[in-house]
């Protein structure tokens, strides 16, 4: 009897793991597809008068956002979380 109930235990589990492992894959490819829809950044509309510099400056800003973050970072990294200096 104890040996039936085992069975009955591994099976449920065996179950419930395929289950959940079914459905995780399910997940992930329904994921996958709805990114490949994303239609792609198109480039930016050169024709409006100061589009260029506005472009450079963007650009400059995106990369000094970068370096900043990456400073707080090695910061943390080297001082430990919450101190200055």
């Amino acid at each position: 009897m104890a040996n039936r109930s085992r069975r009955t235990r591994t099976t449920r589990l065996v179950r419930r793991t395929a289950s959940a492992a079914s459905g995780l894959i399910f997940l992930s490819l329904i994921a996958s597809a709805t990114a490949l829809a994303v239609p792609p950044n198109p480039s930016p509309d050169g024709s409006a008068p100061g589009a260029a510099l506005m472009n450079t400056v963007l650009g400059w800003l995106k990369w000094g956002a970068l370096a900043a973050s990456l400073a707080g970072l090695s910061s943390t990294a080297w001082f430990g979380p919450g101190a200055t200096g």
